[in-house]
């Protein structure tokens, strides 16, 4: 089972082994799956009843999948979902400059998708995903098999979209520098270190501070008492119950 609220214009990270669900939890929230059981709100609405009215108000960029088409142009697409979310060209226009700058895709704007690097693909589906200003950003896996530099392009970028557009991210990662430099927590290392076998299998206490006292064990807080990490490979395994 998991429980947890994310507040408005924070940043979360969804962390966990593979096969934690980590995926599966974006999916829901974006609308793509039904939950089993339990109940799921994203912006006062079930996801999957109301996929259309959610739809313009996330965006949603998946590490392994492309939401860019596939035989046109990167500009192509831009231009498309400007039609689709009914953007106004003052809008559009701007969101392009900025992004276009940040990301810095100008020079393969006019280039068909399907002749993009993984890390160019990337940096063109984050910004397809922000062209209609929404509300919150879901990532998952954003960062997974890029190099060094398109890394921290994209973790500059996620951190500004919070802090200057107040834009809520939510993202899973497997690489923790994702989690520090991307939304901006600063954990003890014995935290990050503490082995999840033996927090799964032994059902061992997790570290002292690790959660806050109260708080479900499948919730970790910040200092400030902010919810930062949802940690999907403690609930995700039915041996531990906290």
């Amino acid at each position: 089972d998991a429980s947890f609220h994310i507040e408005e214009r924070e940043k979360a990270a969804i962390v966990g082994i593979n096969g934690a669900g980590k995926s599966t939890t974006i999916k829901m929230m974006s609308g793509i799956l039904v939950p089993s059981s339990g109940e799921l709100r994203v912006l006062g609405m079930v996801p999957y009843e109301n996929r259309k009215r959610l739809a313009k108000r996330i965006g949603v960029v998946f590490g392994q999948r492309s939401q860019l088409w596939w035989d046109l142009p990167v500009m192509d697409t831009f231009l498309l979902l400007k039609k689709l979310y009914k953007i106004e060209d003052s809008v559009f226009e701007q969101n392009m400059k900025e992004y276009s700058e940040l990301l810095g895709i100008g020079e393969f704007m006019n280039q068909p998708v399907r002749q993009l690097s993984l890390g160019q693909r990337m940096r063109a589906d984050l910004c397809a995903a922000l062209l209609h200003n929404p509300q919150i950003l879901f990532l998952d896996e954003p960062t997974i098999g890029l190099d060094v530099v398109v890394k921290k392009q994209i973790r500059d970028m996620i951190k500004k979209i919070n802090e200057v557009r107040k834009v809520t991210v939510i993202l899973t990662t497997h690489d923790m520098k994702d989690v520090d430099q991307a939304t901006g927590l600063q954990q003890e290392p014995e935290a990050w270190s503490y082995p999840l076998p033996k927090l799964i299998s032994q059902k061992a206490e997790p570290p002292s501070g690790f959660f806050q006292k109260g708080c479900p064990h499948n919730r970790i807080r910040h200092e400030d008492g902010n919810p930062r990490i949802l940690y999907t490979a403690l609930y995700h395994r039915s041996e531990y119950r906290p």
